[in-house]
């Protein structure tokens, strides 16, 4: 829904092709799930030689209207920033899909207050920190702040929940979106602070990974 969000003017990228064989390389060039001009698109590329292809994308209409505008509502991303984030699934790095996941959303929202914290980011089982308020919607900072962390710390999930439970001000609708591998690696209690929270009216949603099953209580 921003202008800035959109992908660039001139959407034209340069593809180059060497044949490193004996024998001259007969190729035809096409470009799938999105619609594109090529410069050529029927070649033959001699040994040894070079070939450049031009494509320019077609990316009208890509970028869509957001689709959540809620008013009645507050929400805080609540992400897990601790070593363990660190380790692969389905070959990628679980920071790398929870900051995706973020950017993902807030760039499909275009007014909801929506804050962020994070825990893990000691060596420690320091505290969870607030880097964003539930104030309005900033794209740049949420997706800035994300862009910076790295995995390193434990897991102060109890902790973070309840912390989070004090960032909400307004007398609305309230829910924290949770993005952890959920192991609980301090003092704290996932379940007790998932059912305090509750008590407050604060839906939790956990996204991304597994939770342990004392924290799907």
């Amino acid at each position: 829904g921003e202008p800035k969000v959109c992908a660039e003017d001139s959407p034209t990228y340069t593809f180059s092709l060497k044949n490193s064989q004996t024998k001259p390389v007969e190729l035809k060039a096409s470009i799938d799930g999105i619609g594109a001009q090529i410069s050529e698109s029927e070649m033959t590329i001699m040994p040894g030689g070079t070939a450049k292809i031009s494509a320019r994308l077609d990316v009208e209409g890509l970028a869509k209207e957001a689709q959540v505008s809620r008013k009645d509502i507050e929400v805080e991303l609540l992400l897990d920033t601790s070593g363990s984030m660190a380790e692969r699934v389905d070959g990628s790095i679980k920071m790398d899909v929870a900051k995706a996941a973020i950017t993902n959303l807030v760039n499909n929202i275009s007014q909801l207050d929506i804050g962020m914290r994070v825990f893990g980011q000691g060596a420690l089982c320091e505290e969870s920190e607030q880097l964003i308020p539930v104030s309005g919607l900033d794209i740049d900072a949420i997706t800035q702040k994300a862009g910076t962390l790295v995995p390193k710390g434990k897991t102060p999930l109890g902790q973070a929940l309840g912390a989070s439970a004090e960032d909400f001000h307004k007398d609305r609708r309230k829910a924290i979106i949770l993005i952890s591998d959920g192991k609980e690696t301090c003092s704290g209690n996932l379940g007790v602070a998932a059912k305090e929270l509750a008590s407050k009216g604060i839906k939790v949603y956990a996204v991304g990974f597994d939770i342990d099953e004392e924290g799907r209580e």
